[in-house]
């Protein structure tokens, strides 16, 4: 027996004028409750060089109250080198009512953005983050007080271990930025990311000097000897326990009960490793099912 089967194909028709007036006064209407909601200098603000202002993560959670929706988020990307060290996560945010999405934003962070890279440090401390010459390392000089300023950037492997959490909230707070914006339809008012960009500003809008070539992070000068071990700082420390040991940060934690990278004692790293190199050796129970 044979069934006739209808398709019906969905069709996109162009709202009467009525509706879209009422869809565009009710935008404006909502625009006009944020405004009337959100505080200047605490859920939005606005950068110095900027036109529109900058939407913070309190606006953008008060935004999502007052439509009185549910916020999830998902990790739908993540690259974690240990060895590197390289972390990013892009994260997604679905804002539903009643069960249902009605929009989504993402955000995205990763340990290569300037601010987590490097550390801008004063001239009597670059020697302790690098071996290069002060001279070929990119400056920052500003007027203040009368008086002339000069920092350094160096890089900074220690500090990239510590905010790997740091990184994964940062993608958060994006991609709700993201979402908020677009469920409310409030691109013409508020801008996102740029508030990222005022906590990089240096006081008196400091100039940026370029070197003449770009820092890289010292080499180990000789091969690791595992008995005889020499550790430069924390970032080789735990780039050498990974490759040597095949532990990750996670496990020097369990290991020695840290909460941080920076519980770790960088005057007794030798003794760190050897106890991490004894754990090492220790075979692994069998299970028995």
């Amino acid at each position: 027996m044979e069934q006739n089967l209808q398709i019906i194909e969905p069709q996109f028709t162009i709202p009467n004028k009525a509706t879209v007036k009422d869809r565009l006064d009710a935008i404006a209407e909502f625009q006009e409750l944020v405004r009337l909601s959100l505080k200047e200098g605490k859920d939005y603000g606005t950068i110095p060089g900027t036109k529109e202002p900058t939407l913070y993560k309190p606006g953008a959670e008060k935004i999502v109250k007052l439509l009185q929706l549910a916020d999830t988020y998902e990790v739908i990307h993540e690259v974690r080198d240990w060895d590197r060290p390289l972390f990013s996560f892009t994260v997604r945010t679905s804002l539903l009512y009643n069960g249902e999405i009605v929009a989504q934003g993402l955000g995205e962070c990763n340990t290569m953005e300037e601010k987590y890279r490097f550390r801008w440090v004063w001239p009597e401390e670059v020697a302790e983050y690098t071996d290069e010459p002060i001279e070929s390392l990119r400056k920052r000089v500003w007027t203040a007080n009368g008086r002339t300023h000069t920092k350094y950037r160096t890089y900074d492997a220690d500090r990239i271990y510590s905010i790997v959490n740091t990184i994964l909230k940062m993608a958060k707070k994006r991609s709700l930025v993201d979402a908020a914006l677009s469920v409310g339809r409030l691109s013409d008012l508020f801008t996102q990311d740029l508030e990222d960009l005022q906590q990089e500003r240096q006081s008196d809008d400091a100039p940026v000097v370029e070197s003449k070539k770009p820092y890289k992070p010292p080499e180990p000068a000789e091969p690791f000897n595992s008995n005889d071990p020499y550790f430069a700082n924390k970032g080789e420390f735990m780039r050498i326990v990974k490759k040597e040991l095949d532990m990750n940060q996670q496990d020097v934690f369990t290991a020695f009960s840290f909460t941080r990278m920076a519980d770790l004692d960088g005057d007794n790293l030798v003794g760190a490793w050897d106890k991490l190199k004894a754990l090492s050796l220790i075979p692994a129970k069998e299970v028995v099912t």
